[in-house]
């Protein structure tokens, strides 16, 4: 459980968008793109990602309007919460069979057993129920 403390923003992402995040989930920015983070946010003092599951969809304009696309950026220590965090979302659901069990199973099983911090989900208010 202390492990989950220390997963609780990567767990919450996960619970909130359902992903699965794996290794290949990520990619470095190519060239020009890290230009840009450097010149909009900062140099990074580690390693940077693109969250490829999250990036948006681009949409074609028709002309010569510029189109301004926004990536989703982890830098390395985010990338490995999240994969922390999937690694305890299976060490957490383990007395479920891994063959048959889907990771929506597995978040809804544990959205029942985990505080409502953990999986990113509001207390229920104890002063309505009185």
């Amino acid at each position: 459980m202390f492990e989950a403390f220390r997963l609780i923003p990567a767990l919450q992402a996960i619970f909130h968008s359902e992903i699965e995040f794996r290794e290949d989930s990520f990619a470095e920015l190519n060239a020009a793109q890290r230009e840009a983070y450097e010149r909009k946010v900062a140099t990074p003092d580690e390693p940077i990602y693109r969250v490829l599951p999250l990036e948006p969809t681009v949409i074609e304009r028709q002309g010569n309007e510029k189109i301004t696309v926004e990536l989703t950026i982890a830098t390395q220590s985010e990338r490995q919460l999240l994969l922390d965090a999937v690694r305890f979302i299976y060490r957490a659901s383990d007395q479920m069979p891994e063959e048959s069990t889907s990771f929506e199973q597995r978040l809804a099983f544990l959205r029942q057993r985990l505080p409502p911090i953990v999986v990113g989900e509001p207390e229920e208010d104890l002063s309505r129920g009185r």
